[in-house]
């Protein structure tokens, strides 16, 4: 059985982002984590994210992965 893991960490968007822009963001990360079973808390203040993810470890890595791999390094 997979056991429940939280994930904090902060990032900043690639480009400046518009009101309308947040709440898209907003609206699709919470549809796709309500669908793997994922909670948690965003928060967006001076151009940078802070967020919160619990849910089962599997779903939380594959989450993880799946946002690393769409952020240049």
């Amino acid at each position: 059985m997979s056991k429940l893991i939280e994930l904090t960490y902060v990032s900043e968007p690639a480009q400046n982002m518009s009101f309308l822009g947040l709440m898209r963001l907003l609206y699709h990360s919470y549809s796709n984590n309500k669908a793997l079973g994922i909670t948690g808390a965003l928060i967006y203040e001076n151009n940078q994210f802070g967020q919160v993810i619990e849910g089962f470890e599997k779903d939380i890595e594959a989450l993880w992965t799946k946002n690393t791999k769409r952020c240049p390094t």
